[in-house]
């Protein structure tokens, strides 16, 4: 009677173990982005025409999902300067601050 009911427990615990998961969260593979094709670091004056074009590579190959973003801050400005929701940047920048370091960021 004992092993009948070790059998039993064992048995519901293999019911348990079957069941397949069919949830929204398995299975799903998240793009890896890898953008190349801009400098770490470059000087520019006021009046400088930025043309950057960037390459931007994606795992599995679709980019019309993507948007994109160019900014511009340094520790003067308390909000960041958008220079173009653009790919590819073409842009003069016309008011930089002398001996101000300038971040210019692409996402």
């Amino acid at each position: 009677m004992k092993n009948l009911k070790y059998i039993f427990i064992l048995f519901l615990f293999l019911q348990f173990s079957c069941i397949d998961d069919k949830s929204k969260f398995g299975g799903n593979e998240i793009d890896a982005i890898t953008i190349e094709g801009i400098e770490e670091y470059t000087e520019i004056e006021i009046g400088t025409k930025l043309e950057i074009k960037p390459t931007v590579i994606t795992k599995f190959g679709d980019k019309s999902q993507l948007s994109y973003v160019w900014y511009k801050y340094n520790k003067e400005q308390a909000v960041p300067d958008t220079l173009s929701y653009e790919k590819d940047l073409d842009v003069i920048i016309g008011d930089v601050l002398p001996g101000v370091t300038t971040t210019l960021v692409f996402k």
